[in-house]
């Protein structure tokens, strides 16, 4: 048995053989059992999973077992304290992320969170172990979990040490802190190669995705080092700064730095001149512990300075304006910067202390356009939810909103500082003097005098932090060499803080889900792990204290279990009962209600055939049914699971994919058939009913510009539908939801034929995508009746104002698609978004400028709405909605839209569903994309190349030589302690 072990331990050592750990050596990096071990309080390591192996058999793997599988996994002791750490073995089949693999590091992860210890991982890999397909995937999803409930419990580092690309980028990107060695690590999503295909863009690993690229560019990276010993030796460095978990405080470390040390340079740090640079890193140095400041994302948003030291012996984290870059204005890249680090920083209850230098918001379209608003509300969001103690210093200006945002007494900041040259107004006094003695400066006779005059009274009056003083914004005003004591005595005071925020989840940092009070994390991205989990969500609404749930559109919205659900937890669903839902949600029995409702339906099938019904069987209905037929989801909608069968010889196979995707899609994989009703109008009436008896029909609805089954343009009212059909139509609609009892909001389907025949197709038992058209054509507020009717009320609305349009409202649903390419989805970042507005328009969106569209949903990405007087006005208003919507970053179907409403059978309202479809395919590959199109990237690229060739500001004295930090000397000194 020991010769056995011994076997063991020494195949795992070896990793992937003496040649290649040779190789890994010689290309400047150490082998992962090195960096473990650099990494560790010598002897302290302990390995699990040593001995673990693949389970792949294919591909010739049978015969290529290594025990470990190409990742070395374990815990130990850093500085003294419990950490636990991966590292990939690119020696073993490239460091490639196997079923088992991913296992080992998984169980790393939950055993960190169990003992309340930081986690780090030492990246080195070729990606997923392609021989694995999907297995190799569902490992990286499994780590992607546990990176996300980690966040903020425990302390989690990644060490880019080699190749990281595709899907493997995304678990660094969660973790709190991400270093890379230059020269021999990089990160991406797509390669050079993939890029090169697409894009023609000629473009290296290291310009694409190295440490430069991501410090510097991207801001991925907090750090970049020179070597694999740097590496390992910062971690060990920035964990000495943290606590194990966010239960316990940051360990104290001993100093010989007297409390008291005043530094005299400080008085003169500041320039008599206000517009005068200087390097807020001086003030910094000149106070903290040992001179020692740990910067993070040094190379990132230099006008904010984030970083890590010590005051009498605590950690502190520090954030800083920097007057040396960009005058220490705020833009988006230093909220960003500044707001993830305060938010670190108060997961893990380390003091924030600021030092204000800032003159407001950097001005530009770039900025504005780009989001600075919603990207500055993320620093202030981060500040005034931080529970930690705070401490802020200004040294000079704090002019405007970046006041308020810096840390302010505003936003429950302990204690405020300033020095006496510190200005606190709401802007600088030239600018202010300009605004408010404007018309006395036209008229005198020496303006530059007259000027010179007000300047001084307003610097006397405003310019000054006696005034906030006086009002009790600031505590106290300090002399700069007293700045060390003072922070360290309010440090001792805040020692015992006990503060907190309203009872709650978390908030909604402006981050996504702008409008929400709370966002809930419900699950993995993919559908079925997330929104079609009904436990999930009636979790989310009981965490919450929620006492209603709206469905929304789509996922759980039809699903009567989902309704009954909502009721047995005693919250009301904002929607049907659950027994509507389940008669009129499935498509047969609907058009069984419509029979007896005496409303023709389309031929078809009467039951639902389920995975029980075989195929023979469906043929001979099929047969008898008449081809051409439909294959539909009896639980679907939104062109899901819906196929056409033109002969008996494509039946099976429509069969298997329209099953597929309805269980996909709904849950539920039965299907039923109708006859396919040659190139008819698709027709839809909205309706509201209350508990009270009382259904109201609204105009029809439009919707027969669709793509493959989906709706992509509706209007309202129909082009093709006269007032008695009109009053036909709705009065049948009405007539079956009244059978029913039907409550809430819903929609009937209707299809007309050629000769002017309609059918009931189907009816929607939740609000429609397409709503908007009817609130903008009546002018009635659908969602607010669903609530309405939700708490019991009785519907008011005039009947006769439901059926008679106020004008002429069109949607166009606009798809992170690229329509030139057969529109296929285009997820992405989301670089620049200007969305149009104007009489007559709305725009119903969750995008933003800095989002990115996933690709786990239906890639809509906005509801683009146009109105007019009559038809050819709201055609004009939105031809002119769609030039002005620019997006940059993501391919949009914004140019097919454009070339849509210019066609002449559209605006002659002459269409069916089969319409769209058919000019596709005669335009033989044609571009959508235009010249013109282009022109928005051209002006932001260019926007973006002035900024950064913008003149530089002032030079600075240079600072003289700084002693190397610590972790940098201890490098030269033990180097490999092997």
């Amino acid at each position: 048995m020991d010769d056995v072990l011994a076997d063991l331990d020494r195949r795992a050592e070896l990793g992937g053989g003496e040649e290649r750990l040779r190789r890994q050596r010689e290309s400047g990096k150490l082998t992962a059992r090195e960096r473990i071990d650099l990494l560790f309080d010598p002897g302290t390591f302990e390995e699990i999973d040593k001995y673990v192996t693949h389970r792949c058999l294919d591909f010739g793997m049978a015969e290529q077992v290594i025990p470990g599988d190409g990742v070395v996994a374990g815990h130990g002791r850093i500085g003294g304290r419990l950490a636990y750490a991966f590292a990939q073995d690119f020696t073993v089949f490239g460091g490639s992320l196997s079923e088992t693999n991913a296992a080992k590091i998984v169980k790393i992860m939950d055993l960190a969170m169990k003992m309340g210890a930081p986690v780090i991982g030492l990246n080195d890999s070729g990606g997923a172990r392609i021989q694995e397909g999907v297995a190799s995937l569902a490992g990286y999803a499994d780590i992607f979990l546990r990176n996300t409930l980690a966040s903020g419990v425990v302390p989690q580092i990644s060490a880019i040490m080699g190749p990281c690309a595709g899907g493997a980028v995304y678990s660094p990107a969660i973790t709190d802190f991400t270093i890379m060695v230059k020269r021999t690590s990089y990160m991406f999503v797509t390669g050079p190669d993939v890029i090169r295909t697409v894009t023609h863009e000629q473009v290296t690993k290291e310009e694409l995705g190295g440490a430069t690229a991501h410090n510097e560019l991207s801001g991925v990276a907090h750090f970049a080092v020179e070597n694999d010993q740097e590496c390992i030796l910062l971690i060990r460095e920035l964990l000495s700064f943290m606590p194990g978990n966010n239960l316990d405080d940051a360990p104290r470390a001993t100093t010989a730095d007297p409390v008291e040390r005043g530094d005299e340079s400080l008085e003169s740090v500041v320039p008599a001149a206000p517009n005068q640079p200087y390097d807020m890193l001086d003030v910094i140095h000149a106070v903290v512990d040992d001179r020692y400041f740990l910067e993070v994302h040094a190379h990132f948003a230099k006008n904010i300075l984030v970083g890590f030291a010590r005051l009498g012996g605590r950690s502190v984290g520090i954030v800083a304006n920097q007057p040396a870059y960009l005058a220490g204005t705020l833009d988006i890249d230093a909220s960003v910067k500044g707001a993830r680090f305060v938010r670190f920083c108060d997961a893990f209850n380390i003091p924030l202390v600021t030092f204000e230098d800032v003159p407001g918001f950097l001005p530009g379209t770039v900025q504005e356009w780009g989001g600075i608003i919603r990207h500055g509300a993320k620093l202030l969001f981060a500040f005034a939810e931080a529970t930690v103690p705070k401490l802020t210093v200004i040294t000079r200006k704090a002019y405007g909103g970046a006041y308020c945002v810096m840390s302010s007494k505003h936003i429950r900041t302990d204690l405020n500082f300033a020095w006496p040259t510190a200005e606190i107004a709401v802007m600088g006094a030239e600018g202010a003097v300009n605004v408010l003695y404007k018309r006395e400066l036209d008229a005198a006779a020496d303006v530059n005098a007259a000027r010179a005059a007000r300047v001084a009274e307003y610097r006397e009056k405003f310019a000054n932090p006696f005034i906030s003083a006086q009002r009790g914004f600031i505590d106290e005003v300090i002399r700069p060499h007293q700045t060390r004591a003072k922070l360290i005595n309010g440090l001792a005071t805040l020692e015992t803080k006990r503060d907190k925020n309203p009872p709650k989840k978390h908030g909604n940092i402006p981050l996504h889900v702008r409008l929400a009070d709370e966002a809930v994390h419900v699950g993995g991205n993919p559908p079925g792990e997330s929104y079609l989990r009904i436990d999930r969500m009636i979790d989310a609404a009981k965490r919450t204290g929620a006492d209603a749930v709206h469905p929304g559109y789509g996922f759980l919205a039809e699903n009567e279990d989902f309704a009954a659900a909502c009721r047995d937890a005693g919250l009301t669903f904002v929607g049907p009962t659950p027994e509507v839902i389940a008669r009129m949600g499935s498509k047969t029995a609907a058009r069984q209600a419509a029979m007896e409702a005496g409303v023709p339906v389309v031929p078809g099938t009467e039951e639902p055939l389920g995975v029980d019904v075989p195929d023979a069987t469906i043929a001979g209905i099929a047969e008898r049914v008449g081809y051409p037929i439909m294959i539909k989801a009896v639980a679907g909608g939104g062109g899901k699971g819906m196929r056409v069968v033109s002969s008996p010889e494509e039946l099976s196979s429509a069969i298997r994919a329209a099953r597929s995707e309805a269980q996909a899609s709904f849950g539920d994989p039965a299907i039923y058939l109708e006859r396919r009703i040659l190139n008819p109008r698709h027709i839809e009436v909205q309706l509201l009913g209350d508990r009270h008896g009382t259904v109201i029909p609204f105009v029809e609805r439009e919707c027969s510009i669709q793509r493959r089954h989906q709706k992509v343009i509706e209007e309202t009212p129909s082009p093709a539908v006269s007032r008695p059909l009109r009053l036909r139509i709705t009065s049948d609609a009405a007539a079956i939801a009244r059978s029913v009892g039907y409550t809430n909001a819903g929609t009937m389907e209707f299809l007309f034929d050629e000769s002017g025949h309609f059918y009931f197709l189907e009816m929607n038992t939740r609000l429609q995508v397409e709503h908007p058209v009817t609130e903008m054509a009546t002018g009635i507020d659908l969602v607010q009746w669903q609530i309405r009717i939700a708490r019991g009320e009785k519907l008011t609305i005039d009947p006769d104002t439901a059926l008679k349009p106020r004008g002429h409202a069109i949607e166009c649903r606009i798809y992170a698609e690229d329509a030139d390419a057969g529109f296929m989805p285009s997820p992405g970042h989301i670089a620049a978004l200007r969305v149009p507005s104007g009489p007559g328009i709305r725009d119903d969106s969750g995008a933003e400028a800095g989002g990115d569209v996933p690709i786990f949903y239906d890639p809509m990405i906005s509801k683009l709405i146009a109105w007019g007087d009559d038809r050819p006005q709201a055609i004009a208003r939105m031809r002119r909605a769609l030039a002005e919507y620019d997006v940059l970053g993501i391919k949009t179907t914004v140019p097919f839209f454009r070339w849509m409403l210019e066609q002449p059978d559209f605006i002659a309202g002459k269409f069916h569903t089969a319409y769209l479809d058919d000019i596709l395919r005669s335009r033989a590959g044609a571009p959508f994309t235009t010249a013109d199109d282009e022109r928005v990237e051209v002006a932001v690229i260019a926007a973006a190349i002035a900024q950064l060739t913008r003149p530089p500001h002032q030079p600075y004295p240079p600072r003289p030589p700084q002693t190397a930090s610590a972790w940098k000397a201890r490098a030269r000194t033990e180097s490999l302690r092997d």
